[in-house]
């Protein structure tokens, strides 16, 4: 087999560098976000308004999604994690989001990511 040409190696280094930095931006994301706590909801028709409470700023969500099925509305919602060691206030911001559902929630249940109901949720925090 002849020897790879020099651009076909670079090429090939370059294309393993962009998947190698791409892992290690997902996990680095993973490692620097968590979920948000939903503070409460309205549904709208086939819009869903959230309230939730990230550990930062409202501009700090990076994670927004809803997946939907006969049953349930998922909400999949994370902030970036506040820097350690850095001041903060305690402040407890309360931001608002919107979610576009292919139906009306009507009688299904809203889910966390994790798989608890908003419900269980707010319960384990004694609300």
């Amino acid at each position: 087999m002849p020897p790879r040409a020099p651009l076909q190696r670079r090429v090939s280094a370059g294309a393993a560098m962009a998947v190698i930095a791409a892992a290690l931006f997902g996990i680095g994301l993973r490692w620097t976000t968590q979920p948000v706590f939903i503070m409460g909801y309205e549904p709208h028709g086939a819009e869903l308004v959230a309230q939730y409470s990230p550990a930062g700023s409202c501009d700090a969500l990076v994670r927004r999604r809803a997946s939907e099925t006969d049953r349930a509305v998922i909400l999949d919602m994370a902030a970036l994690k506040p820097i350690p060691g850095v001041p903060r206030t305690s402040i407890a911001y309360i931001c608002s989001t919107t979610f576009q559902l292919k139906e009306p929630l009507g009688d299904r249940e809203l889910r966390l990511a994790d798989g608890r109901t908003v419900e269980q949720a707010w319960a384990a925090t004694g609300r």
